[in-house]
């Protein structure tokens, strides 16, 4: 386990891949914290007693559809290979 000391307004970003993760302390009080995330829609984010709940009562939630599965998978690649700029050409229109 990775333990990070933050202060408020600041971010953890969690890299897989491609895909990016933020997690951003939004507020602290007391001895709560406050967290903030953020990547792409298709990523779901569950406080552990709700997924143990999720994976209890409706395992098949926690599937993906197909459609799903290859936007990540093409952002995932995306980020992997470096983007290959377009060759500009030599011929100009006059």
């Amino acid at each position: 386990m990775l333990a990070l000391a933050r202060t408020e307004g600041t971010k953890v970003v969690i890299l897989i891949g491609g895909l990016k993760i933020e997690v951003q302390v939004t507020k602290i009080k007391g001895s709560q914290v406050q967290l903030g995330f953020s990547g792409i829609k298709e990523v779901k984010f569950h406080r552990e007693e709700v997924l143990d709940e999720i994976r209890r009562d409706n395992p098949e939630d926690l599937l993906i559809t197909n459609a799903e599965y290859l936007k990540i998978t093409s952002q995932v690649i995306r980020g992997l290979k470096p983007q290959r700029r377009r060759k500009k050409s030599s011929r100009q229109k006059s």
